[in-house]
C-alpha cells in the first residue's frame, strides 16, 4: 500500500517540505481529536512562570508570574545552608488581569557562589518552585546570555 500511495509522488524532501507536513499532520490530529495535541495546547500554566533576569556580580532579580490570587515567599541558599532573604519583593499589578509579577530582588551574594531560589506559597507553606542560579562572574574573558521577549503564555 505505501509503494502505491508514494508511485509518482516527488521524494526530494526538503527541510520546508518536512516542517510545513508536521506542521499540517499536527493541525489534522488537532482537528480530528485523534491525539491529545487539543488538550495540550488550551491547557493553561498552573504553576508560577520564573526568569531570572538583571543580573551582575553581586546580585540579581527575578520575575514571577502567578496568579492574583496567590502570594508567595521566597529564599535563596547557598551550598553551605546559609539563607538569604530578599533585599525587595515588588508585585506588579494591572486591572482586569488574572496574572500579577512578583519581582524579587537579592544582594550581596557572593559571585563565585551557586544558589538555589526556593519560593513557597505563603498560605499553604507548600514548596511552589526550585530552581538553581548563579550570579554573572565578571572575572570570565567571554559571555553568554539570553534575551528574552514578555513572559505572556496565554496570547
Amino acid at each position: 500500500m505505501v509503494k502505491n500511495m508514494l508511485q509518482g509522488v516527488d521524494m526530494d524532501v526538503t527541510r520546508r517540505r518536512l516542517l510545513k507536513w508536521g506542521v499540517l499532520g499536527a493541525g489534522a490530529a488537532t482537528v480530528t481529536g485523534t491525539t491529545d495535541l487539543a488538550a495540550a495546547a488550551s491547557a493553561r500554566r498552573t504553576s508560577p512562570s520564573i526568569v531570572q533576569g538583571a543580573t551582575d556580580d553581586k546580585g540579581t532579580q527575578f520575575s514571577v508570574v502567578h496568579s492574583v490570587n496567590s502570594c508567595y515567599l521566597f529564599k535563596a541558599e547557598d551550598l553551605f545552608g546559609n539563607r538569604h532573604a530578599p533585599a525587595h519583593v515588588e508585585r506588579l499589578e494591572m486591572d482586569g488581569e488574572r496574572t500579577s509579577i512578583s519581582k524579587v530582588y537579592f544582594s550581596n551574594l557572593d559571585p563565585k557562589g551557586s544558589y538555589t531560589l526556593t519560593h513557597f506559597d505563603s498560605f499553604t507553606g507548600e514548596v511552589a518552585d526550585v530552581r538553581e542560579f548563579k550570579l554573572l562572574d565578571v572575572s570570565k574573558e567571554s559571555l553568554s546570555f539570553a534575551i528574552c521577549s514578555c513572559m505572556d503564555e496565554f496570547r
